[in-house]
């Protein structure tokens, strides 16, 4: 276990920095793809061909949101700044302010059992 863990704010900014970057792109990218699917939703028709190509686990509608769910997943990425900004007012804090460090020192005063 790492006595000190350090974290340089200026650098995880950046980082949070570039990351909402990618975030904001990717959200155009999935707002883009979900109106031009919108566009043709149901195009394929309500034959034996549209709703082979359509239905069922493989079909276009289930890929389609799956896909969707992913980019979606990817916004998470706008996080980190909100992240940075909360260790920048904890910075400089004394160790035992923050509870999760109370809580393993009396496991580890109590011999480390949970």
């Amino acid at each position: 276990m790492a006595g000190k863990v350090e974290v340089q704010i200026g650098q995880l900014r950046s980082v949070g920095t570039a990351l909402d970057t990618v975030a904001t792109r990717i959200a155009t990218l999935t707002a883009k793809a979900k109106a031009e699917s919108a566009a043709y939703e149901g195009s394929w028709g309500s034959d034996d061909f549209g709703t082979q190509f359509s239905g069922g686990d493989n079909g276009y509608a289930k890929s389609e949101q799956n896909l969707v769910n992913v980019l979606d997943s990817k916004l998470a990425f706008g996080i980190v700044n909100d992240s940075v900004a909360e260790i920048s007012t904890i910075e400089g804090l004394p160790r035992d302010w923050y509870s999760p460090f109370r809580y393993r020192e009396r496991q580890a005063d109590c011999g480390g059992g949970i």
